[in-house]
């Protein structure tokens, strides 16, 4: 198995950064006898560091470090396939990394590409970026190597950096909106993970739009189904238990789960439930009825994160920026029209 700097980390008994500084001899004040026990660490579980001649190759090739987490729905797979698309134009090459949904794994993807001499990093943060303080050890990585990066769909918190991501509160606002219009007053939210920068922009929608038209949306009308299928299904048996035919998912994973529990129980979708889904993902006109959701364009958002990074990279960039894309609803059969 291939010792990591994680492992050289939890023996030497040291964090992963002083470790990347000191195999890196990069300049610390790390006390003397702190590098020796690291790198007898190191020594001991036979860690093999890259070697020079393999790091001044990358050194010399143009890439780009694209740290992904796991995927749920189609985004993930459309913001990679726009930065390989606009890198290829330009001569660069991507390294794709899959960090899960683990920061500490993410840190690994971090050094190594910093020991691989990208260019620069897309970072998509993983889910727990923001707890147990990870949002701090991310940011001090990230700083520390010193090569451009930007963040991709998802906020860390304290970490400012460039920044592209749907509109997130938009799309949500008409979501609910739509089902508003539509003569839907009592909505459930079928929500992501809480604390998560995409949950807390989209939920802001949705109570704003709310709000707008005189409701309010309620805790008890929240049920937090982490992005999965499975877990929607379950939000959907809590709201049908309560009288709740209207419900937003934030996403068309969940939404699916949605549409499980109606095929489950016998119940029509657009007829018995109606449901608005975000992402758009191809199949969406494909279900049976097709599925009324909000589109983000992942392929877009991909192109851009690379066209900043390269500007980045060139130098040419000076001060941080947000680029927010416009989302927009795509109208199908799964909401019932109460007015008519």
């Amino acid at each position: 198995m291939k010792v990591t700097i994680k492992d050289i980390a939890e023996k030497a008994n040291v964090s992963i950064t002083s470790v990347s500084l000191i195999l890196n001899e990069k300049p610390s004040r790390i006390p003397e006898e702190t590098k020796k026990r690291v790198l007898r660490a190191a020594d001991d579980l036979g860690y093999k560091p890259i070697r020079r001649k393999e790091t001044e190759r990358k050194k010399n090739t143009d890439t780009i470090g694209l740290i992904l987490p796991d995927i749920y729905g189609a985004l993930i797979p459309q913001l990679s396939n726009g930065v390989e698309t606009y890198a290829s134009l330009y001569g660069y090459k991507v390294i794709s990394c899959n960090a899960g949904d683990s920061s500490e794994q993410c840190l690994e993807y971090i050094y190594l590409l910093s020991e691989l001499k990208v260019n620069g990093i897309i970072l998509v943060p993983p889910l727990d970026m923001n707890k147990d303080g990870n949002n701090k050890r991310l940011g001090e990585a990230l700083r520390m190597i010193k090569i451009p990066f930007l963040l991709l769909d998802r906020a860390i918190n304290h970490v400012f950096c460039d920044f592209i991501t749907t509109d997130n509160k938009s799309g949500a606002h008409i979501a609910i909106e739509h089902l508003i219009m539509n003569g839907h007053k009592d909505i459930g939210v079928i929500a992501g993970i809480d604390g998560v920068y995409n949950t807390r922009k989209r939920l802001d929608g949705c109570k704003e739009a709310m709000a707008y038209y005189s409701l309010h949306l309620k805790e008890e009308m929240i049920f937090y189904a982490d992005y999965k299928r499975e877990q929607a299904y379950i939000g959907a048996e809590y709201f049908w238990k309560k009288g709740i035919s209207a419900i937003f998912a934030m996403n068309d994973e969940m939404a699916m789960g949605v549409y499980d529990f109606a095929e489950d129980n016998a119940l029509k979708i657009g007829e018995d439930i109606s449901v608005v889904g975000f992402d758009d993902m191809k199949l969406c006109d494909k279900l049976n009825p097709p599925l009324t959701t909000v589109y983000q364009s992942g392929e877009v958002m991909g192109k851009k994160a690379c066209e900043v990074i390269l500007r980045r990279i060139s130098g040419d960039e000076e001060e941080n920026r947000n680029n927010y894309f416009a989302p927009q609803l795509i109208e199908r059969a799964s909401v019932k029209n109460l007015l008519v």
